[in-house]
């Protein structure tokens, strides 16, 4: 491989065997350390011995198959421990077996973030259809390339500015506005055209992102409006059976009070998470349209089986005691936050995992009192709720969590992945996710999420997907297009709604 860098000329049949060989014994090594390994230890060995794997990428159409194969291995490692239905996923998972999976009108790409020659990381992806003898490797963009380029010349704004830019101003000028409505360039970057080719005729469009594209909803930024995409958080996520049955009970949870004084009792709180937070005592405001939110879409369900809490009863104490009656849906609609860097990192010090896990989390009643306390014991219970706290969680029978919260789909981006609720909630055994990428609109998100569960409840067959972009589009032509803005409408993301 170092001799094509330099001459483009070598033999990529042996070094694919090299790999080849390489990979399998990993495959090998992995199974045998995984059943021994705390989650901690398993996030340290994965991130301290991955680098090497990522250089196979480079084979590109040398290699197709087993760089597929690679992807569905290394996107499901930390998260093949993680309990689903009962049981361990599968640990590898190959490209045939997601082929299988697909009709005569869908299509799955994998998204792969690798280093090129000179440590250059690049953005690539590996696309299979009902037709294909082995997947196709496109080559895409080099990241850093795409992260400086510009969305607005006047304002000089750039693809990581608009990213980081977690607080939109709501308005035709904003960042977000730039980033998902008016640059032409980024999306014919993404969706390259060789891509588009590769994806052909193909309607349904199943794809898992790497990299940058963890915190880029990419699926509204398609330009082939007859093709419908589905975020996934592998696609060997489509090897799993899919569920149509009515989400038949719910634990909603919303209007909370967060300056009240509750009484925390049980310890083996996340005190990262709490220290984090309550530096610069702060204020922690209530939300007038989650309790509109939740209320309405306690009224549209109208299930006796549904479970309400609301104002000071909505402590994380009373709210993971619920969670163990394994609701298949559960709402929250709460203050989310994210404390880290947003930017993509190329690396992450295997000892800062945990407390990556502690920079993200949802606020509970009681939060702000604690928080301002000076005499609280952080071991207890405080009102916070972090990603390392819910990843220890049996969700194994949630099959829709709704976070109508403010960047719960941010976290620590790594060579791994994004560290964060996400990881946390996918690790506790949740299957679909609504999550967002920024600070939303208290009025448009309690808007959307009342579509959206309206829409799920009129369904006599549940179709999570259908029903979150149906309420997208009611969105945007409510009150005559006054949310029809990305500010308002792209939020929102859908993970693993199959």
């Amino acid at each position: 491989m170092i001799e094509a860098d330099h001459t483009g000329t070598a033999d990529y049949a042996e070094a694919t065997a090299c790999y080849r060989q390489y990979v399998d014994s990993r495959y090998r090594d992995v199974a045998q350390q995984l059943a021994t390994m705390s989650e901690s230890q398993r996030s340290q060995y994965w991130l301290a011995t991955h680098r090497f794997l990522y250089d196979c990428y480079r084979l590109g159409n040398h290699a197709p198959a087993m760089l597929y194969d690679l992807a569905l291995f290394s996107k499901g490692f930390l998260l093949s421990y993680a309990r689903e239905d009962g049981q361990k996923e599968q640990q590898h998972t190959r490209w045939q077996q997601v082929q299988q999976q697909l009709g005569s009108d869908d299509c799955a790409v994998e998204f792969v973030q690798y280093f090129a020659r000179d440590d250059q990381r690049r953005m690539g992806c590996l696309v299979v259809t009902p037709k294909s003898t082995q997947p196709q490797f496109i080559d895409l963009f080099a990241t850093d390339s795409v992260l400086s380029m510009k969305v607005s010349s006047t304002f000089n704004v750039t693809v990581d500015k608009a990213i980081r830019q977690t607080k939109p101003q709501h308005g035709d000028c904003d960042d977000k506005c730039f980033l998902y409505k008016r640059s032409e360039e980024l999306p014919r970057l993404i969706w390259s055209p060789q891509l588009m080719q590769a994806i052909g005729t193909a309607r349904h469009v199943y794809f898992a992102p790497d990299g940058m594209l963890h915190v880029l909803a990419i699926e509204y930024m398609m330009h082939d409006r007859s093709k419908t995409c589905y975020r996934l958080s592998s696609t060997r996520t489509l090897c799993r059976r899919r569920e149509t049955a009515p989400l038949d009970s719910a634990l909603l949870c919303g209007g909370i009070v967060y300056d009240t004084r509750a009484q925390p009792r049980t310890d083996g709180n996340d005190q990262a998470a709490y220290r984090s937070l309550s530096k610069g005592s702060p204020t922690i405001g209530y939300l007038k349209g989650s309790l509109r939110e939740i209320l309405a879409a306690h009224s549209a369900r109208h299930n006796p089986h549904d479970t309400l809490i609301t104002d000071t009863t909505a402590t994380d104490e009373r709210f993971l005691a619920l969670l163990r009656r394994r609701y298949p849906l559960v709402m929250l609609s709460t203050h989310g936050f994210y404390r880290g860097d947003i930017g993509v990192g190329s690396d992450i010090k295997p000892a800062r995992s945990d407390h990556a896990m502690s920079q993200s989390g949802l606020i509970f009643a009681g939060a702000q009192t604690m928080l301002r306390d000076s005499t609280f014991d952080s071991r207890l219970y405080d009102g916070i709720l972090s990603a390392k706290e819910l990843a220890t969680q049996d969700l194994t029978g949630t099959r829709l969590m709704v976070l109508s919260a403010c960047e719960t789909g941010l976290g620590q981006l790594t060579d791994d992945g994004i560290y964060g609720l996400v990881r946390g909630l996918k690790l506790a055994g949740a299957s679909a996710l609504v999550l967002s990428l920024w600070e939303v609109n208290d009025v448009s998100s309690s808007l959307f999420m009342q579509f959206f569960i309206s829409n799920l409840q009129r369904q006599r067959k549940t179709d999570m997907h259908d029903a979150f972009f149906k309420a997208r589009q009611q969105l945007k032509k409510y009150d005559k297009g006054k949310y029809d803005k990305p500010s308002h409408t792209c939020p929102f993301i859908l993970i693993d709604a199959i």
